[in-house]
């Protein structure tokens, strides 16, 4: 019974990788679980060992909606998506889930340079995923440029075929009197 439940808990985790690879993966939509919440682990765990200031900036793979940037800043509390490429920030660059096991790559800056950081995650039934381990690999990695682009900007701006209403339009709409 106890390796029944075991079983059906472990087949229930959907694997995913990100940025994805050259087939599609059975997770198409990012913002299911695990990944929000192993991208916000990583992130907690790499701020708790090694993040000085107050709030923490971090960059995700290029093509994740900005509701993942949002959805990790608000589980993290005090870190906010990277927006300038001065920033200083930890870049997560991959992301792969198997189950009960996954891996994060991520860029973390360090005294004179970044380096790569590989945290391993695992689960345990009934409950969350939680760094396991870590690989630092003492190796220089050049940072990603920002892809954090604000909802407000993705927003769809509606047909094509309206124009915006000229001054003159507005005034007239709102009852004012367009004549010299």
């Amino acid at each position: 019974l106890v390796l029944g439940a075991v079983l059906a808990t472990a087949a229930c985790a959907p694997f995913a990788t990100y940025p994805p690879i050259e087939t599609h993966g059975l997770l198409a939509n990012p913002m299911h679980e695990p990944v929000p919440t192993i991208i916000a682990e990583g992130l907690r765990y790499a701020r708790d060992r090694w993040w000085g200031a107050d709030t923490m900036i971090f960059n995700l793979p290029e093509g994740l909606p900005p509701e993942l940037y949002d959805e990790v800043a608000a589980r993290l509390g005090d870190a906010t998506p990277m927006t300038g490429s001065e920033q200083i920030a930890f870049h997560v660059i991959s992301l792969r889930t198997r189950g009960a096991e996954a891996e994060l790559d991520l860029i973390r800056p360090a005294s004179d340079r970044h380096e790569l950081v590989t945290l391993f995650f695992h689960r345990t039934p009934f409950a969350t995923h939680r760094v396991a381990g870590l690989r630092a690999w003492r190796l220089p990695a050049e940072p990603d440029p920002p892809h954090y682009v604000p909802a407000a900007i993705v927003t769809d701006p509606g047909p094509e075929d309206e124009s915006p209403a000229t001054l003159d339009e507005s005034a007239s709409a709102n009852g004012a009197d367009t004549a010299p």
